[in-house]
């Protein structure tokens, strides 16, 4: 690691074991013995090996990664340091997310875990290309106030060059967009000009039906005279999703999702700033300037008779997976049927709004391209995490 990095990740390093110490002093106080430290390591996300064949191309074959972080973690009662790589994804989106879509390669990240009963806060700092000596910060904070109710907040900046330390400080909840505006209007070098976005979303359960939601704003006027002539930068996703059992074995889901995302979202002035990680988009893979509709139905074979409970405990029970205690009762075999409808104009990453543009061509600029396509997939789990498609 460079002097650079570790100059930039210090003031981070420093305040998350100075916290450590803060949060374990006081819980040894009041309860007697100092606390132990736990040492945890953990997978999450998918890793395959794909290989096609395309017609005058010849073979392909390549690395399918979706989501995938290998972490280590200190922790201490519900403070924990992590490390490692990862590729987040954040939002309940099926198809891809608006903020973190986890769709890029793992990047080196360092951070912190905040757990309590119902909510979990994260904020943490990846390190991406060296060239432009890229940075991504970011925060999300989950919460549930009841079993039928989940909201999720996050903010995310891209930062290149020489970026004020004061961005790394890891404060919880501590707002980077406000953070930025401070440091820029102080120092205006473009180090300190990051692009800043920010999202939410939010998850209803209702027995065998969920209905979620998402919304990203990448830039957002205050006024409706600032709107005239300054368009709102912003992406928005919905879908509501149905699960049945159908007899001992087989649960069925159905699922309807609509994505739209208006041009100049990803992008920034500063080029190393857009929303992206080794030319492949940090957010939702649908894109800048673009909607879709995607219907999906999933039948998914289970290893044990399902037991007991309403059908809505065991859809629930079929879509979290293998069970520690059961594993037979994860899926075994997978089948699904897809069908989207896309749009797309002739906006892309890398294209930032200029003043000349106005508010034209906000959505689906230029000459838009449609795109209807139907996909189906069958798996069939080998063994462990092991899957033949």
């Amino acid at each position: 690691m460079s002097r650079v990095v570790l100059r930039r990740l210090a003031p981070m390093l420093i305040i998350a074991i100075v916290a450590v110490v803060f949060v374990a002093a006081p819980a040894a106080a009041s309860e007697g013995p100092a606390p132990a430290v736990a040492l945890n390591v953990w997978r999450s996300g998918s890793i395959g090996l794909e290989a096609g064949w395309a017609a005058g191309e010849g073979p392909d074959v390549g690395l399918m990664m979706d989501s995938l972080s290998l972490m280590v973690g200190a922790r201490v009662r519900g403070f924990e340091l992590v490390g490692g790589v990862a590729s987040f994804r954040w939002g309940p989106g099926r198809n891809g997310s608006l903020a973190l879509s986890g769709a890029v390669d793992p990047m080196p990240v360092v951070g912190y875990r905040v757990l309590e009963e119902k909510a979990d806060y994260i904020r943490f700092v990846g390190l991406m290309e060296r060239d432009g000596n890229r940075i991504l910060v970011g925060h999300r904070l989950n919460y549930q106030p009841t079993p039928w109710l989940s909201v999720g907040i996050n903010e995310t900046a891209i930062l290149s060059e020489d970026p004020s330390a004061l961005f790394y400080f890891p404060f919880p909840g501590l707002p980077v967009y406000a953070l930025q505006h401070v440091i820029y209007q102080q120092d205006r070098r473009r180090g300190n000009d990051a692009n800043v976005n920010l999202g939410g979303d939010f998850t209803l359960r209702f027995r065998d039906v969920e209905i979620y939601g998402e919304l990203l704003i990448d830039d957002a006027q205050g006024t409706l005279s600032d709107r005239k002539r300054v368009p709102d930068f912003v992406g928005v996703l919905g879908g509501f999703e149905v699960r049945r059992a159908v007899g001992d074995r087989w649960v069925l889901t159905g699922n309807a999702e609509y994505t739209r995302i208006n041009n100049y979202v990803y992008s920034h002035r500063v080029p190393n700033n857009c929303y992206t990680y080794h030319e492949v988009g940090l957010g939702h893979p649908l894109g800048p300037d673009a909607d879709a509709v995607v219907l999906t139905l999933k039948a998914e074979g289970l290893g044990a008779t399902l037991t007991g409970g309403a059908p809505g405990v065991a859809s629930e029970a079929a879509s979290a997976g293998a069970s520690a205690a059961d594993p037979d009762a994860a899926p075994v075999t997978r089948i699904e049927l897809k069908a989207s409808f896309e749009r797309h104009g002739e906006g892309h990453i890398g294209l930032p709004w200029r003043s000349e543009f106005g508010t034209d061509h906000i959505f689906l600029s230029g000459v838009v391209e449609k795109l209807a396509r139907v996909e189906l997939a069958a798996e069939r789990r080998l063994a462990g995490g092991v899957w033949v498609t």
